[in-house]
């Protein structure tokens, strides 16, 4: 009698296939959920890695911003410093220059009889104006004064930029009316002369603080919505 092999029963064998197919399923579902928990584990890393990278490059972009805005306030801050010094060192030239010339124009009377009725000032230049006996010593009067300028200079007061050269020119010159002798002022009784003197005057412009400039922000940041 021919034996019966039950490994070749066709149900069993059914069972069989059947229960491999369930397992090949089962290990590629478990395999598939591996790789997709894996992959979405690589991409919160990358995302978190990112993450910082920006939060590194916004810090470097605000640090960088920062320094940037300190450096134009210096600047403007030293602006302000050099504007003050230049107006300071204009306005101590010209105190140096009217020291000088008073100095010089009150010794005259002494030396040369001349009188000075008055002095007109102007940003750039001065007009002093006078009268002497003679063309003489007028004109003694006004290499001695510009002599006292020119010397001045010379030590360092005065800049001799801003005295011109020649010091002091004769702008007019006229024969006045006779006048009486007075034993106060010197004058004999005769025709004198009217004169003006000219002279450079340092310039001084006016002043101004610098505008306040609005701090600007960052670049490359936007505001919440």
């Amino acid at each position: 009698m021919r034996p019966f092999n039950f490994l070749q029963y066709p149900a069993l064998a059914r069972q069989r296939k059947s229960r491999h197919r369930w397992q090949t399923s089962l290990a590629g579902l478990v395999v598939g959920l591996a790789s997709a928990w894996g992959l979405l584990q690589w991409g919160q890393q990358a995302l978190a890695d990112m993450q910082q990278d920006r939060a590194r490059l916004q810090k470097r972009l605000d640090d960088i911003t920062l320094q940037q805005q300190t450096h134009h306030k210096q600047q403007a801050l030293q602006k302000k410093w050099d504007q003050q010094a230049l107006h300071l060192s204009q306005v101590s030239q010209q105190q140096a220059i009217w020291q000088v010339l008073h100095r010089a124009l009150l010794q005259e009377p002494n030396l040369s009889s001349a009188r000075f009725l008055s002095l007109q000032m102007d940003p750039d230049k001065f007009e002093l104006q006078g009268v002497a006996p003679d063309l003489e010593r007028m004109d003694g009067a006004r290499q001695r004064v510009s002599r006292a300028l020119m010397e001045a200079s010379s030590r360092g007061d005065v800049s001799p930029a801003q005295l011109g050269a020649p010091v002091l020119t004769l702008r007019s010159l006229v024969l006045s009316e006779v006048r009486p002798g007075d034993a106060a002022d010197h004058l004999p009784q005769t025709a004198g002369l009217e004169f003006v003197w000219q002279g450079a005057w340092p310039l001084i412009g006016p002043w101004r603080a610098p505008a306040a400039q609005a701090d600007q922000p960052a670049p490359g940041r936007k505001g919440s919505p």
